[in-house]
Order: C-alpha cells, then sequence, then structure tokens
C-alpha cells in the first residue's frame, strides 16, 4: 500500500508547498541470496513501513526554506538483511559514502536554505539555487543503542534541460567529507 500527496509547485526546487509519502509493504517471501539459519518460529516475512514528508516555503523573494522529515521501520526484523535502509549519499547525510550506513529502522531530518541565484534562459532550463543543509538522522536496530549523526553541506542546484545538476560537498561533525556532481 502507498499514498502519495503532492502539494508542491514545483518538481526539482519547489517554492512552496507540502509532498507526504507513506508506504506500508508486506513481503511474504525474501529475496535474499542466503539469510542463513532461521531462529525457531522466524520466517522470511516483513513488514516494511515508511513515510517521508518535506514542506517547502518562501520566506522573501528569493528565498526558501525547507524542512523534511523521513522515517522507516522493519518492524523487529533483524539487521543485515537484503530489505535494510540505506542512509548516506547525496540526498541522505551527504557526508558519507552511499549506503554507508544500513539497519532494519532510520529516522532522517533535513532543514535547509536555498537562495534563489537567478534563472537559466528559458531554452537551457531552469531557476539555479545556491543551498545551505543541515541533516541528522541514523540506522539503528534498536532506538536506544542508536547514534546520531550530523552533517552540513552546501551546494548547488540547476534545473536544467537534461534534468536537476547538483554539486555539493557535505561534512559530518566527526570530520567526514564527501563531495557530489549529479546529473538527473
Amino acid at each position: 500500500m502507498s499514498f502519495v500527496y503532492d502539494g508542491q509547485d514545483q518538481p526539482i526546487v519547489p517554492s512552496r508547498g507540502v509532498r507526504v509519502e507513506a508506504a506500508l509493504q508486506r513481503v511474504f517471501k525474501g529475496v535474499e541470496p542466503d539469510p542463513g539459519p532461521l531462529a525457531d518460529g522466524e520466517t522470511a516475512r516483513r513488514t516494511i513501513g515508511k513515510i517521508s514528508v518535506s514542506d517547502f516555503r518562501p520566506i522573501h523573494k528569493r528565498h526558501l526554506v525547507m524542512l523534511a522529515f523521513s522515517g522507516g521501520s522493519s518492524f523487529g526484523a533483524s539487521a543485515d538483511s537484503y530489505y535494510d535502509f540505506t542512509l548516506g549519499g547525496p540526498e541522505r547525510l551527504r557526508a558519507f559514502q552511499l549506503g554507508e550506513f544500513r539497519g532494519p529502522n532510520y529516522l532522517l531530518g533535513t532543514a535547509a536554505y536555498l537562495h534563489n541565484l537567478g534563472r537559466l534562459p528559458d531554452f537551457m532550463g531552469g531557476q539555479i539555487y545556491l543551498s545551505g543543509v543541515f541533516e541528522t538522522g541514523c540506522t539503528f536496530s534498536e532506538l536506544g543503542s542508536a547514534r546520531l549523526l550530523t552533517v552540513v553541506s552546501s551546494g548547488l542546484v540547476i534545473d536544467t534541460l537534461l534534468g536537476p545538476v547538483s554539486l555539493s560537498a557535505g561534512l559530518s561533525l566527526d570530520g567526514h567529507f564527501r563531495f557530489y556532481a549529479n546529473v538527473g
């Protein structure tokens, strides 16, 4: 089952609006290559739920603020699974490698400031934004053992005819650094 509400006015960088995505999935037979021996009473079945909410608001003619939250749970499933959630990469704790953190549950909060630098000519695309982003989140098996990671980053987002082009660099509070260049 899934639910999507999209009240945002643009697909790349909205100037306003809320988007909510929620999904609940039941896996009856896992696709893991070798799940290993199962404990008594344990099956390869699992239920997975996730939700994400993002809200873009203008605070001035050329300034936007974005707040987002996402989370997911495998409802008691063990870690090290094909179905684990991942964090790390250009949009989810960008100071870390893609998928560096895995777990059966995750939480992620994001706050961003975007400054509109202008726009490309119409035949080339749309708006150009400079961004500052604060992200904090974690993957975990038990909430009590969760280790919260925090990243600050800055970047450039350009809406082109080829799709979004973004350049971003992220630095975690514990010194990890990554640079990402994405097209599409």
